[in-house]
């Protein structure tokens, strides 16, 4: 990775903590919805709430 100013003007730990939580979220792993958004899942996933 090259050193370029990042545009976001967030600071490294904060890339590397959004890196990781997209990588989880790829992977199927995340469980915490604070980490993408304050809506509770069942906003991303209609089809499973309709089949309950």
């Amino acid at each position: 990775m090259h050193k370029m100013p990042d545009p976001s003007g967030l600071s490294e730990e904060q890339l590397r903590q959004v890196t990781a939580t997209l990588q989880r979220i790829r992977e199927g792993l995340v469980c915490d919805n604070r980490l993408i958004a304050p809506e509770p899942s069942h906003l991303f996933t209609p089809r499973i709430q309709d089949a309950i």
